[in-house]
């Protein structure tokens, strides 16, 4: 990467997504393998977007000049995702008097990135972001999510490191199709996911998939002609697939989807992502049945019209039959 050049943003549709980022990153230059493209370092980043958040939980200690502010509110009534847009881009400078949210010249390794999880740790602990913008005055809790997750993908962008599974340098990374057992009117389908190829034709899945049956996070799959769902399971990695499903579209992607991220992930569990409706989790199968299902039953009585099921536990491609590999790994 040449100075000033980014990498494709990440993908950050929820807090866990910038947790998992964060820490990836931490990692990689606890190893030596990462790389900026940007003036600042990575705990400088953190810093910086951490007093954002913290900021619009506590309240503001300054206040940008009476211009910013009028463009501000002008731009927010026509499009206040645009404004966010607009505040994102790359280049844009905070005028000196708006200096509280600009990170400290020196910060130890790993403060940065530690203040930063702190805060994204108080709003998964329920805290709320409701104090207005020092730019366009109020706005709601979901709106500052939004605009912190924005903000995230621009200054991570300018952060590089040699991706891999477990940070190994060398692993080929590619997408995947794999087919779909039932759809609406038993149309063909498949759905894309990540993979570190092994061979010609084994894969191990990076994430668990969210439509895909019969496998998850970690498994070993051969490609096969013969078999109807197009390939076989060489070897599991020992998680539980589960999808979390809301009644309403987008609130998996607002707090609620936060906060049940939240409580599958302090269970032990990870959230691979999501689509229009649910969020798909990898959990260890080791922590036995009965207590993966009262966590999610649980979960289904505090937000009703919700609902689970597990991904790989039976076989939609033989009359739903246990698939079996899950009680010689409890």
């Amino acid at each position: 990467m040449t100075p000033g050049e980014k990498r494709p943003p990440p993908n950050l549709r929820m807090m866990s997504d910038l947790r998992n980022e964060v820490r990836a990153l931490d990692e990689a230059r606890r190893q030596g393998r990462l790389e900026k493209s940007g003036d600042w370092t990575l705990d400088q980043c953190c810093q910086h977007l951490g007093r954002w958040i913290e900021f619009s939980i506590d309240g503001f200690p300054f206040k940008y000049p009476w211009r910013y502010r009028l463009f501000g509110r002008l731009v927010r009534l026509w499009s206040w995702t645009w404004l966010v847009s607009l505040a994102t881009r790359p280049g844009f400078r905070n005028p000196p008097s708006v200096q509280a949210v600009e990170p400290d010249q020196k910060i130890p390794d790993g403060a940065g990135v530690s203040y930063l999880l702190q805060q994204v740790d108080r709003i998964d602990a329920g805290e709320r972001m409701t104090q207005p913008s020092p730019v366009e005055g109020p706005i709601t809790h979901e709106q500052w999510w939004y605009f912190h997750l924005q903000h995230a993908k621009l200054h991570l962008s300018f952060q590089h490191y040699q991706r891999g599974e477990s940070g190994t340098a060398g692993e080929e990374r590619i997408d995947i199709e794999l087919r779909v057992c039932h759809t609406e009117g038993n149309r063909p389908a498949t759905e894309v996911v990540e993979a570190i190829r092994l061979s010609p034709h084994q894969f191990r899945l990076l994430y668990s998939p969210g439509i895909v049956e019969g496998v998850a996070k970690g498994d070993v799959i051969e490609f096969s002609d013969t078999d109807p769902k197009g390939f076989t399971v060489v070897s599991r990695a020992g998680y539980l697939c589960v999808w979390f499903y809301f009644k309403e579209q987008g609130r998996n992607q607002g707090p609620d989807g936060d906060r049940v991220r939240a409580a599958v992930e302090k269970f032990g569990g990870v959230c691979d992502g999501g689509g229009n409706t649910n969020l798909v989790f990898s959990v260890p199968v080791s922590f036995g049945f009965p207590a993966v299902e009262a966590l999610f039953n649980d979960l289904v009585g505090q937000y009703p019209a919700s609902s689970w099921l597990f991904g790989n536990v039976y076989d939609p491609w033989n009359d739903f039959k246990p698939l079996g590999w899950c009680e010689k790994r409890e």
